[in-house]
C-alpha cells in the first residue's frame, strides 16, 4: 500500500495486454494477461527472445511515507546517488592500497599510469569466479592481501587503486545488446544493466575498464555492450554514455597460406591467422594450452585433406590481437597427381544463412560485431603444370559490406596469389531492404568461395 506503480509496455503485436487490478490481505494485486500470441519467429542472427515478444514491467514510482509522497525512479541522477555513496565506500583507498598504488603507477601522464595499474590488477590478481559478486560488500584490502578475487572484486581494486592515483574513478553500469534491448525512459537498473564495469575520464573522454577478463586490453570491451547506454553513477549527476559500435576494421580475420606443390602435386606448406579486436578477445583466456587443441580441431576440420601440424598460439590481449600458426601436408589419399586443387576462401569459407526471401524475413538481423575475413593463398608449383581454372574477379560492394575476390597467375614463375576479402560493415540490420542486400552479400560469398584454381600437370593434359 505504500508503493505506487507505474507501468511500462513493449508492443510487438497488435493484441492488447489485459490488466487486472484488485487487492488481498496482503495488499494490492496485479494480475497481466495476453490471448492469442503467435510463436515467437525461429530465424538464424536474430535480436534476443526479450525484445520480439510483448513486454510488461510494472515498478515503484512512488513511496508514501509518514505522510509524504517521495517520488522514485523520476531520473538518472536520483537513482545512481545511493549505489554512487555505496562504491565510494567501497574504493576509498587504504593506506594499503595507497602505498601498492604509488608502487605501481609510476610516473608519466595520467593515461599511462591508468594502464598500468589496470594491467597489474587484470594479470596479478587471480580471477576466481566463486568469490563474491556483490560490489558492495567486497573488501579492496582482503582482495589486494589474497592476491585473488572474483569479477567485481577485481573491479573494485582497480577503481581503489585508481582512486589513490587521483584519478578519480567511476563505477559505469553497462546493458548487454544480446539479452534485450534498453529503454532509457525508465529509470530502474534491475531491469536493463547486468555488468559493471570501471570509468575513467582523461582529456573529456570515458575510458572504460573490465580488469577481469584476461583477453581485454585497456579501454575494450566484450562487443556485446556496443551501441548501447551505459551509465557513469555519479553523487552529484549520473552521466548517460552511448557506446560506440566497433567497426569491421576493428574486428578481422586475415589469414595467409603459403603453399608449395611437388612433382606428385602433393601440396605443402604454413599457415598464418592474425586475429584482431572482439574475434582476439574471443579466443584469448588463461590456459593457451586448451587454445592450441581448439584450434588445431578446428583447422583440422577446415582443412579437410590435410594433416595439420605445428599449431602455436600466441595471445596478444593488449595489442588486441591473436596469431595463430601452423603447418599443413596434403595427405597421401587426397594427392591426385596429375592434378591440383587450391580453395582460396579456406579456412574462412562461407555459407548462406539467410535462407528466407526478404517477404517472408519477420525479424532484423543482429550479428555480434562487424567485421572483416581475409584470406590470402601464395601458391608455386614445379614444371610439368599448367593452370586450367581460375577462380572468377569478384568485386561486390555494397552499403552491407563487400566481397572482393581475384588470382594474380606468373606462368612463367609458376606462381599463383590469391585474396578474398568479405567485410560485414555493421552489427544490426533492420528491415527488409538492409535483409535484402547481407543476404545477397552472403549469397555472393557463398557462389564464389566454392571456385577452386586448379592446375593439371602435362601428361594430365594429353589426357
Amino acid at each position: 500500500e505504500t508503493l505506487g506503480l507505474r507501468y511500462w509496455e513493449l508492443p510487438t503485436t497488435n493484441l492488447p495486454i489485459q490488466r487486472e487490478e484488485g487487492r488481498s490481505a496482503y495488499g494490492k494485486t496485479l494480475r497481466v494477461s495476453m490471448e492469442g500470441l503467435p510463436a515467437l519467429p525461429d530465424e538464424p542472427y536474430s535480436f534476443p527472445a526479450e525484445d520480439l515478444s510483448n513486454r510488461f514491467m510494472a515498478y515503484p514510482n512512488v513511496l508514501m511515507a509518514g505522510g509524504q509522497r517521495i517520488p522514485l525512479a523520476e531520473s538518472w541522477d536520483e537513482v545512481a546517488k545511493a549505489p554512487a555513496e555505496g562504491y565510494a565506500q567501497v574504493i576509498d583507498p587504504s593506506s594499503r592500497v595507497e602505498e601498492r598504488a604509488r608502487s605501481l603507477a609510476g610516473g608519466g601522464s595520467k593515461l599511462e599510469q591508468a594502464e598500468r595499474l589496470f594491467r597489474w590488477v587484470r594479470d596479478e590478481i587471480v580471477l576466481d569466479p566463486d568469490l563474491s559478486s556483490n560490489l558492495l560488500a567486497v573488501d579492496v584490502d582482503e582482495v589486494l592481501a589474497a592476491g585473488a578475487g572474483s569479477q567485481v572484486e577485481k573491479q573494485a581494486l582497480l577503481a581503489s587503486l585508481l582512486e589513490a592515483a587521483d584519478l578519480d574513478p567511476r563505477m559505469v553500469w553497462l546493458a548487454n545488446r544480446m539479452d534485450s534491448r534498453v529503454d532509457m525512459n525508465v529509470k530502474v537498473p534491475a531491469a536493463w544493466f547486468d555488468a559493471t564495469v570501471v570509468g575513467l575520464q582523461i582529456d573529456g573522454a570515458w575510458i572504460l575498464l573490465d580488469p577481469s577478463d584476461p583477453g581485454l586490453a585497456f579501454g575494450q570491451l566484450p562487443p556485446t555492450f556496443d551501441g548501447m547506454p551505459a551509465v557513469v553513477v555519479d553523487r552529484r549527476r549520473a552521466e548517460i554514455l552511448e557506446l560506440p559500435f566497433s567497426t569491421h576494421e576493428d574486428n578481422a580475420r586475415r589469414v595467409t597460406l603459403d603453399l608449395e606443390a611437388d612433382a606428385d602435386g602433393r601440396l605443402r606448406g604454413s599457415g598464418r591467422v592474425e586475429l584482431t579486436g572482439a574475434l582476439a578477445w574471443a579466443e584469448i583466456d588463461t590456459t593457451p594450452e586448451d587454445d592450441v587443441d581448439g584450434w588445431r580441431e578446428r583447422l583440422a576440420g577446415r582443412f579437410d585433406g590435410y594433416d595439420v601440424a605445428e599449431v602455436a598460439f600466441t595471445p596478444e590481449a593488449d595489442a588486441r590481437r591473436a596469431i595463430v600458426t601452423f603447418a599443413l601436408t596434403q595427405r597421401d589419399e587426397d594427392v591426385l597427381g596429375d592434378e591440383i586443387e587450391v580453395w582460396p576462401a579456406r579456412p574462412l569459407t562461407a555459407t548462406q544463412p539467410f535462407t528466407l526471401e526478404p517477404s517472408k524475413r519477420l525479424t532484423p538481423v543482429q550479428f555480434l560485431h562487424a567485421r572483416s575475413d581475409e584470406v590470402t593463398v601464395n601458391l608455386s608449383w614445379p614444371d610439368g603444370f599448367a593452370v586450367d581454372l581460375v577462380p572468377k574477379p569478384t568485386d561486390a560492394q555494397t552499403p552491407a559490406g563487400a566481397y572482393i575476390g581475384r588470382c594474380t597467375i606468373d606462368e612463367t614463375a609458376r606462381t599463383a596469389r590469391c585474396t578474398r576479402r568479405m567485410e560485414r560493415h555493421k552489427a544490426v540490420y533492420l528491415g527488409k531492404q538492409e535483409y535484402t542486400l547481407v543476404r545477397q552479400l552472403y549469397a555472393k560469398a557463398a557462389e564464389r568461395d566454392q571456385q577452386a584454381l586448379v592446375l593439371i600437370s602435362d601428361t594430365g593434359a594429353d589426357r
